[in-house]
């Protein structure tokens, strides 16, 4: 990406390669703690490689993908600096709840996942008993696949 350093490129490519496409770009931003320009900027950098469609950015193929995500997903201090992003947001945003039990999967952090199973956080969007509920027993089986 025209005038990124390594770590920035690298925080931006472990991102979209470990988060669930299509990335809503302003979700991005804030799991990167970016400015929506800037990864406007980095999107249409990498136009060969990804492609925005109406919910958000994907890789355009598949060897792409793999290959972003062989090179860049296994670095722990950007997958643990992503994680923390997630959680302080995912009251906030559903993206970032929804995103995150996959996420600390993904990334093999179970104490995490098991936090987040007990958790009593929920999106604000989530505002009636039933919907708490489902939002936990969702956890929760995330938490026993991880378990398995």
């Amino acid at each position: 990406m025209k005038g990124w350093n390594e770590e920035s490129t690298a925080h931006f490519f472990a991102a979209i390669s470990l988060l669930r496409p299509p990335i809503p770009p302003k979700k991005l931003a804030s799991a990167l703690d970016w400015s929506a320009a800037e990864i406007r900027s980095a999107i249409s950098d990498l136009a060969p490689m990804l492609e925005t469609i109406s919910h958000g950015a994907i890789f355009r193929d598949e060897p792409t993908e793999t290959y972003i995500r062989e090179t860049y997903s296994q670095d722990h201090t950007q997958q643990q600096e992503i994680a923390d992003r997630l959680l302080q947001r995912q009251k906030d945003s559903m993206y970032a709840a929804q995103a995150l039990p996959r996420f600390l999967e993904v990334i093999g952090d179970a104490n995490r996942a098991f936090k987040l199973a007990e958790s009593e956080v929920y999106p604000s969007k989530i505002q009636t008993e039933f919907g708490r509920c489902k939002w936990h027993k969702w956890h929760r089986q995330t938490q026993e696949e991880m378990s398995i």
